[in-house]
């Protein structure tokens, strides 16, 4: 009778997948690229269309080409959003606790 014998190919597919998986994740340093100064956020500034017409203009979403003559697709800065603290979108009494 004859035996086969298998090779464990585990024994490589392992050692492979964890070589692969090491070598693909990057530390992160903590810092922020050079070109970013600053983050903002809401509470600084938002995002406005600049010069859009007010008043719903016969143009499609499929004709692009007309975007930039009706003064779509142009956006500024605006200014900033407050914050509120919103106590009313939980049910009296809860606390946290159990979370």
């Amino acid at each position: 009778m004859r035996t086969i014998h298998f090779f464990p190919v585990h024994l490589l597919l392992i050692p492979g997948l964890l070589l692969l998986a090491s070598t693909s994740c990057k530390k992160s340093t903590g810092t922020l690229s050079p070109a970013i100064e600053k983050v903002y956020t809401t509470v600084d500034r938002t995002i406005v269309p600049v010069n859009a017409y007010t008043f719903p203009l016969l143009i499609g979403p499929n004709e692009v080409t007309k975007f930039s003559q009706y003064g779509f697709g142009f956006w500024g800065y605006g200014p900033g959003v407050p914050y509120q603290k919103r106590l009313d979108l939980m049910p009296a009494g809860y606390t946290g606790d159990n979370v």
